[in-house]
């Protein structure tokens, strides 16, 4: 196995796993661990997974977001509610911006019964799961492109976002602190809050790990946005969010 594929089998391992030791990729692959060493440097380099003591994880921290594939295959319950939520505040002859995260998708899978509608979105993902949906304007917001997310980000995304205008946006995060929406990359937490620019209502969808987390760079207070889809429970966070103006949908 070369480098390259042994960097793809690593990837995908760590993925499904979610957390795997530096000795059982050694072993697994027939290397030493000095290789193993660099080649999780390697990944890590490019976002794929982040190194920790004695091996790597593609689960998020506060700076590190997982990988799309991580993110799809976790808490997948509580976002196939959120999703339909989500599908009901939708209309024919909506249009709709929509963002590059795992929530969301299940929003998109289902948008057939809901045309016409035109959607934009700056996520590959989005734009691959509706290429042969019919009725359904796709608007293909170009950029840098990121592995890590499946979509394009940077200046030129920016610029695009703000010369729309949607009646809807739907957007997830990756934690939340203090009434607040947060997210590990810069450029990832400044498309979302682009998104709220233009949009007439928006919607965060977020699931009840969201709030247990923390990560760098903040989107925005919660209260901004029409509605939180969420499905968490905890009575006492609820009211805490409540009486900072949020506004919660519960599944």
């Amino acid at each position: 196995m070369n480098i390259s594929a042994r960097h793809r089998a690593i990837a995908d391992l760590v993925t499904e796993a979610g957390t795997v030791s530096a000795a059982q990729l050694a072993e697994k692959f027939g290397v030493s661990l000095m290789t193993v060493h660099r080649d999780l440097d390697a990944l890590q380099a490019t976002g794929v997974l982040r190194k920790e003591r004695g091996g790597a994880t593609a689960m998020p921290s506060n700076v590190f977001e997982a990988r799309l594939t991580y993110r799809k295959s976790s808490n997948t319950t509580a976002k196939s509610k959120m999703a339909e939520a989500a599908l009901a505040l939708v209309e024919p002859g909506m249009s709709l911006l929509v963002d590059d995260s795992s929530s969301v998708l299940g929003v998109v899978d289902h948008l057939a019964d809901k045309a016409p509608v035109h959607v934009a979105t700056f996520s590959l993902g989005v734009l691959s799961s509706l290429r042969e949906v019919s009725g359904i304007k796709k608007i293909g917001i170009g950029g840098d492109y990121s592995e890590v997310y499946d979509a394009f980000l940077g200046s030129s995304t920016l610029e695009t976002i703000s010369s729309l205008y949607a009646d809807i946006s739907f957007m997830s995060g990756s934690g939340v602190t203090g009434a607040c929406l947060y997210h590990q990359e810069d450029s990832v937490a400044a498309v979302k809050r682009a998104m709220l620019e233009v949009s007439q209502r928006r919607y965060v969808l977020l699931d009840s790990t969201k709030f247990e987390r923390t990560a760098l760079h903040k989107v925005a207070p919660l209260a901004q946005f029409d509605g939180v889809i969420t499905d968490l429970s905890d009575a006492a966070l609820v009211q805490q969010l409540r009486n900072e103006g949020v506004t919660l949908l519960q599944v």
